[in-house]
């Protein structure tokens, strides 16, 4: 009877011993899939950051080569003297083809969806294309600021009319035919 007591504290004991290993083992992996998984998110949060960084830059890129163009495209002499005569139905058929083919070259080149001359009441005095199709030309504060501060003035970020798929955004760029600011 007492080899059963021995046998049978020894059982319990290596159960015991057992379990509480096992317990051991089960603790110390589900901790370290725990610390695994909190280094795995870490560094997704870390690699959506740098993405997010990055196309905030690439953004920031495109928006100022935008306004690089429109400023190009506005302080153009050739451009502002055929616009001049354009409006003062001095125009020649060569100049009407050179602020077409201007516009043109800015359109294709940069994948623009239109360019727009309006007068400083918002009329629209030579589009690429027509104008109707876009909905009217509104004068908003952005169009206002961009006269007023003879500066390129950004619209806010909007879906196309025409196709809602696309994303659309204004820039709005004096063009001076001279120093009165016409």
């Amino acid at each position: 009877m007492n080899f059963t007591i021995v046998k049978d504290r020894q059982v319990l004991s290596l159960i015991v011993v057992l379990g509480v290993i096992a317990v051991f083992i089960g603790f110390a992996g589900f901790s370290f899939l725990r610390i695994q998984e909190n280094t795995f998110r870490q560094a997704e949060l870390d690699n959506l950051q740098l993405i997010g960084q990055r196309n905030a830059v690439m953004l920031g890129n495109w928006i100022n080569e935008r306004k690089t163009d429109t400023r190009l495209m506005a302080s153009n002499p050739e451009l502002a003297e055929k616009l001049s005569n354009y409006l003062q139905n001095r125009y020649t058929r060569i100049d009407s083809s050179y602020i077409a083919d201007r516009m043109n070259a800015y359109y294709t080149q940069k994948k623009y969806q239109n360019a727009f001359i309006t007068d400083l009441s918002g009329k629209v005095l030579f589009s690429l294309f027509s104008y109707a199709e876009f909905g009217e030309i509104h004068i908003n504060n952005d169009w206002a600021m961009a006269i007023t501060t003879s500066n390129v003035k950004m619209g806010d970020i909007k879906r196309s009319e025409l196709s809602p798929q696309d994303i659309v955004l204004d820039f709005y760029t004096p063009i001076y035919m001279d120093t009165k600011k016409q």
